[in-house]
């Protein structure tokens, strides 16, 4: 399966171009495929507020990374997303199982990722080498409320927050035991670590 992209702008200066690694800033709008609009950054109850995030992290499907990757500031980008590169055969939210996904994106910025070294600590809060949903969903809304402070709506943010910790579970989760244990967390850890307090 692989995503179709369709180039809608592309700025004259396009030299600098996204990469696993990069932290970026998109505005986005998302359909089904039978036209009804599902989720999008475009939304004044959210304050317009574009969305954050690392590519590679594993935070959003893996097409929506892919459909981000490459791509230039300015530049405008409209892709479809076959469904074992969205939600597959779980579906999320309002998205039921085995949708076709269509995104209009913008790249607004790229910036240093945060400086988490030892990712899996600061979510792990209880010590027990292994991450809840909880957890994974405490240490996100944190992150959000830090970056989207005070425009950052608990309501309408809430879906599409649970949204988000459904992703790390699907690509993270791999024995699908409800936690994520130290060897099968991707993000940024340090092997054999030991839990300190912070």
């Amino acid at each position: 399966a692989k995503i179709e992209v369709e180039e809608t702008f592309v700025p004259s200066d396009c030299e600098n171009k996204t990469k696993v690694g990069d932290h970026v800033v998109v505005h986005y709008t998302g359909w089904m495929q039978d036209g009804s609009l599902f989720d999008t950054t475009r939304d004044h109850r959210k304050g317009y507020q574009p969305f954050e995030f690392t590519i590679g992290g594993g935070t959003v499907i893996k097409g929506f990374e892919q459909g981000v990757t490459g791509m230039c500031v300015g530049q405008k980008r409209k892709i479809v997303i076959p469904p074992a590169l969205a939600y597959g055969k779980k579906g999320s939210g309002d998205v039921p199982a085995n949708t076709t996904l269509t995104y209009n994106l913008e790249l607004f910025d790229v910036r240093k990722p945060p400086p988490h070294s030892d990712m899996f600590s600061h979510m792990d809060e209880n010590g027990d080498r292994k991450l809840s949903r909880e957890e994974v969903s405490a240490y996100m809304r944190k992150q959000a409320e830090a970056q989207f402070a005070p425009t950052y709506d608990q309501v309408c943010a809430c879906h599409h927050h649970e949204r988000m910790v459904d992703n790390v579970f699907e690509y993270e989760d791999h024995d699908e035991d409800g936690h994520i244990s130290h060897e099968e967390f991707s993000g940024p850890k340090i092997q054999g670590m030991h839990h300190d307090e912070f």
